[in-house]
């Protein structure tokens, strides 16, 4: 979902409000790396201005308001404006032009673009692959006790990416970010658990974990105790608790919930069968990049559920959400191929 990275810190991004698309960025941005819901940096008067311009897309507007208030100094602007660059919102998408901004905030002391250096070196944007250099910068971040750096390396602990995979080092990392109170270390300490990775599987204390996230606000968390209600992961099975919970996610943004919602109101879960609100659910996350989403649309048209049957509608939907890495889609335009 999202652009080649992702604000998952990924999934990071796509045709979102700005706000969503760099909140997605600082969270995230790789597809390799997790997502946050951080902020990153101080107020002034410009640099306020250029987050309202960004809010309305107005993204050159917004890089001209960035650039004064980086002119004096705001490390948070720099930040800001190598985001701009890294998801080439309102100028040419330029890696290295985004590592230059980053460097420049990070030489301020602004640990979120250590984060975002980090990044482009776990992700080998502009850069050649190096977990090595991705990890340096996220244990500067870290030191400083920047949470979204300790989530990353509790990342590369979880996924293997440059070090030797060791799940008690990732829930180490995790317990040090939701120390100081990042919801999404509280998301991956219940993945942790729900998983077994490192941990005995524990349904109940995953389930905590994501109840205290989502008490906090946090939408991931909101989805995963939607998801156990579902699918009856340590808790009985329950279509409208889980479709509650879905729709408090979607309501805070969550593409996930958004796709879930659409899938049971297509089946018939939970929901009386409704394929228009199927479609509707499907569209809000496909808006937001999410590929499951853009698969949803193509099967409805294919099949003609709520909406007449369209192959060209179909192949369109299913190319865009194959080109995101969706299997399922790939496998789906091959077969109308050769009908």
């Amino acid at each position: 979902m999202v652009k080649a990275l992702q604000l998952s810190l990924v999934s990071l991004i796509v045709s979102l409000m700005f706000a969503l698309q760099v909140n997605q960025a600082i969270a995230g941005a790789p597809a390799s790396f997790p997502p946050t819901t951080q902020p990153i940096g101080p107020d002034d008067a410009d640099y306020q201005l250029g987050l309202q311009a960004g809010r309305k897309q107005n993204y050159i507007q917004a890089i001209d308001y960035y650039q004064k208030a980086a002119a004096a100094g705001n490390s948070s602007a720099m930040t800001r404006i190598g985001l701009l660059y890294q998801y080439g919102l309102g100028v040419t998408q330029d890696y290295s032009k985004a590592m230059a901004w980053y460097q420049k905030a990070a030489a301020h002391g602004n640990t979120y673009a250590m984060c975002f250096i980090g990044d482009l070196y776990g992700q080998g944007l502009g850069v050649t692959k190096d977990y090595v250099q991705a990890m340096t910068w996220f244990q500067k971040a870290a030191e400083a006790r920047n949470t979204l750096g300790m989530l990353r390396i509790g990342w590369l602990y979880q996924s293997g990416h440059g070090v030797v995979q060791d799940y008690h080092q990732a829930m180490t990392w995790y317990q040090k970010a939701q120390a100081y109170g990042s919801t999404d270390a509280m998301c991956f300490i219940g993945e942790l658990y729900g998983q077994g990775l490192g941990v005995p599987q524990d349904f109940q204390k995953a389930m905590a974990w994501y109840q205290k996230a989502a008490l906090a606000g946090n939408p991931t968390g909101m989805f995963r105790i939607g998801w156990f209600y579902q699918f009856g992961r340590g808790v009985p099975r329950d279509s409208q608790q889980a479709l509650a919970w879905y729709h408090k996610a979607a309501a805070a943004g969550n593409p996930l919930a958004m796709v879930q919602i659409g899938r049971m109101y297509q089946s018939g879960n939970g929901v009386t069968q409704d394929y228009q609100q199927a479609m509707a659910w499907f569209q809000k996350a496909a808006a937001l990049g999410n590929n499951n989403a853009m698969l949803g649309i193509g099967l409805l048209y294919e099949h003609g559920n709520g909406v007449p049957v369209d192959l060209d509608k179909a192949r369109e939907w299913l190319e865009k959400s194959a080109k995101l890495g969706n299997m399922l889609a790939k496998n789906e335009l091959a077969k109308l191929s050769n009908e």
